[in-house]
């Protein structure tokens, strides 16, 4: 009985996003992504899939306290930034979600008013994205208008009327390959005006070319996507550094101060480990 009052009080420190709000921040994203360390420790405490998303984030940097500030630069602004693309044109968008993973994203969209198509092949992942849907449902006393599919973005039936407001995807684009047949089957099913957000690593960089094992086949670089994007009439508005810096070194200077030399590095390929794009369908 006290192990459920505990987990009741601590739902209580769940950040749920105001859907008011028109932008947002990089703090409040961090809040958000917070929210995962109370949801392990609550909703998804004693579920056998626990430790799946506990070691996801734990190597991502979130659940590792010296990575921590190096998460919140590379995922919580970045995500800002996206989120903030996609969202600014429609109040109500359709959001392509691809590699929709867990759902921390697509939760994101749909507390926001948009309606999510999330799709993903790691059938782990979408049913602890099921898990959390229905917790923040129960929070929001509300339904969120997501649709999750387990698939093949290559096999995906689109429906025939079914064109995105929004394309959203984050380290699963260079997964899916060949990427310029990726971006035709988008490009297809996306509306004049659709707002395109893409975090990926950049295989062109210093740390594939080091490591052959970071290395992947066939990956476009942040100009060839660039010019590929431009092909199918998206216009890119930017191409910005999602990390340079190594992560170990974020948790021994200023936050503010490595900004700094991150941007400068980031003004070349060979130094852009990761990078975002963001472009709009003319």
């Amino acid at each position: 009985m006290k192990s459920n009052t505990n987990k009741k009080k601590m739902e209580t420190l769940i950040y749920l996003p105001d859907i008011n709000t028109k932008r947002h921040s990089e703090h409040l994203i961090w809040k958000w992504y917070q929210n995962i360390e109370i949801e392990l420790k609550t909703v998804l405490d004693g579920q056998r899939l626990n430790n799946y998303l506990e070691s996801y984030y734990r190597e991502a940097g979130l659940l590792t306290a010296w990575r921590r500030p190096f998460f919140k630069h590379h995922f919580a602004r970045t995500f800002a930034d996206a989120a903030n693309h996609i969202l600014a044109a429609h109040s109500k968008p359709l959001i392509l979600d691809l590699g929709c993973g867990s759902g921390t994203q697509s939760l994101w969209f749909a507390i926001m008013g948009a309606e999510v198509i999330a799709v993903d092949m790691d059938d782990k992942a979408l049913q602890l994205f099921e898990i959390r849907k229905i917790f923040y449902e129960k929070l929001l006393g509300r339904k969120l208008s997501i649709e999750i599919h387990e698939s093949d973005i290559f096999k995906f039936n689109f429906y025939a009327a079914q064109f995105f407001n929004g394309i959203y995807s984050m380290f699963a684009f260079n997964m899916m390959q060949p990427s310029k047949l990726l971006l035709t089957i988008l490009s297809d099913h996306s509306e004049p005006g659709c707002r395109l957000a893409i975090l990926d690593g950049n295989n062109r960089s210093w740390l594939p070319r080091l490591i052959p094992s970071r290395k992947r086949e066939h990956c476009l670089s942040p100009t060839e996507l660039k010019n590929e994007l431009a092909k199918r009439s998206f216009n890119v508005v930017a191409q910005t550094p999602g990390f340079c810096i190594p992560p170990i070194i974020w948790t021994f200077f200023p936050t503010p101060f490595l900004r700094k030399i991150d941007t400068l590095l980031g003004r070349s390929p060979l130094f852009t480990i990761s990078y975002q794009t963001l472009a709009i369908k003319e």
